[in-house]
């Protein structure tokens, strides 16, 4: 496969600065804290791809650690006092640390077992955040609209496309989500790519193998758990930057549902799939909702199924084998077929058979 051109890279990214930078300020507030929601729940499926796409541990708990993170970081900014930005670090260290915790039944199971076992932590995790109310402020949730995510002051000098007015906190919102998303993006695609990848997709396709081969199947079954539990807990964290409240519902037993239908409509042991599918399934059922409230979940629900049926690898697993096959069919195809055997190789335009006595080519 031929690499891919340095200019076509820097094309793409260049085209995605622009529309970083001017789109803040061609849509409502509250678009932006859609599109805000939608990076944060792409985190969380990111975290499910690395840990289910790409190491073969399924889990069906991913709603309780982005629970984690959002908890962690409200009641450190609530109640604490701490600074946003420390806040969100510590939300994704204490994820590492439970997310090593509650991987470490994964070495003694696996498989549908190992799924029972999350999803006994996403059905446990509301009720122990109503279980202290004094901490988490119970059913009602954590309230944090008196110390919301603002836009720093130095912000106010910014003046981004001439505009003549300073980012609004909703605009300085969705770039630092968006700049979290695009390192968590960058860090995924070298995490796969490197050795470490690799042996997480050779526990994946034949665990007896990987171990024949000297990887430490214990080690990177933990590791790869609380580093998905990470990723799970920042977009938690950076949630409540967007929406400041926190409560129960938010993240029980269909959050974590919700991630893993993202992962799966994206693509699931693809890079760029989990940004894909929750731009879709979020903004399909905001969509269908706007049309029919009463059936929108069995429209989604049925569109999801045709979805799998045509796409069994999600939208991004299947551009790449279309992409594959037109490059294959691109490479095998001769210029100029009267010139050229079945084995691709041109021949020199003699007649069959003239060098050859015996008359094969």
């Amino acid at each position: 496969m031929k690499p891919v051109r340095p200019w076509l890279i820097w094309g793409v990214v260049g085209i995605a600065v622009l529309l970083a930078l001017y789109l803040p300020f061609s849509v409502s507030d509250p678009e932006l804290d859609r599109m805000s929601t939608v990076m944060t729940l792409a985190l969380g499926a990111m975290g499910l791809a690395l840990l289910t796409g790409f190491s073969g541990q399924i889990s069906i708990g991913h709603g309780a650690f982005m629970g984690i993170g959002a908890y962690t970081t409200a009641i450190l900014v609530a109640d604490r006092a701490c600074p946003w930005f420390l806040a969100f670090a510590a939300s994704a260290a204490l994820c590492l640390v439970v997310g090593m915790l509650v991987g470490l039944p994964a070495l003694r199971i696996r498989g549908t077992a190992l799924a029972l076992a999350t999803l006994g932590l996403a059905v446990l995790f509301p009720q122990i955040v109503k279980r202290y109310p004094d901490t988490t402020g119970g059913s009602q949730g954590k309230n944090l609209f008196q110390y919301r995510f603002r836009a720093p002051s130095w912000t106010n000098n910014l003046n981004l496309l001439d505009t003549g007015k300073p980012l609004s906190d909703e605009q300085w919102t969705f770039y630092v989500v968006l700049v979290f998303l695009l390192v968590a993006l960058l860090l995924f695609r070298n995490l796969i790519r490197s050795r470490v990848g690799r042996a997480l997709i050779a526990i994946r396709d034949n665990e007896v193998a990987a171990e024949v081969l000297g990887v430490n199947l214990a080690a990177y079954k933990v590791i790869v758990f609380g580093l998905s539990a990470m990723l799970a807990g920042i977009g938690g964290a950076l949630a409540v930057a967007v929406t400041p409240v926190a409560t129960p519902g938010d993240y029980d037993i269909l959050l974590s549902i919700r991630l893993l239908v993202m992962a799966v409509v994206g693509g699931i042991a693809t890079i760029t799939g989990p940004i894909v599918g929750a731009a879709v399934v979020f903004y399909g059922n905001e969509e269908i909702k706007d049309r029919t409230t009463e059936l929108a979940p069995v429209v989604l629900g049925g569109a999801l199924i045709a979805l799998m049926m045509v796409l069994p690898e999600g939208i991004v697993g299947g551009v790449n084998r279309a992409w594959g096959r037109f490059r294959r069919t691109k490479a095998t195809t001769p210029a100029d077929p009267s010139r050229s055997d079945p084995s691709g190789v041109v021949t020199s335009g003699a007649p069959a058979g003239a060098g050859d006595p015996g008359g094969s080519v």
